[in-house]
């Protein structure tokens, strides 16, 4: 459990700097999801939506939102 609660807050850290890189939040949404935490992961994708309005035609981010769903 502690390498997944330090897993993510660097792939949050990660995201914070670039968020069109969609393979870091893929795994972020992982993490969150092994942890009980996927509740969280929705605030990212409204900043990414925020900060890149043409994010929502990639397939990174379409596949991350995929893995939200699941």
């Amino acid at each position: 459990k502690g390498d997944i609660d330090q897993g993510i807050v660097q792939f949050k850290k990660l995201f914070e700097k670039r968020r069109d890189h969609y393979d870091v939040l893929s795994t972020l949404i992982k993490f969150l999801h092994r942890a009980g935490k996927i509740d969280e992961t929705q605030s990212f994708f409204d900043k990414i939506e925020k900060d890149l309005p043409k994010a929502i035609n990639e397939p990174g981010y379409n596949f991350a939102k995929g893995l939200f769903y699941q």
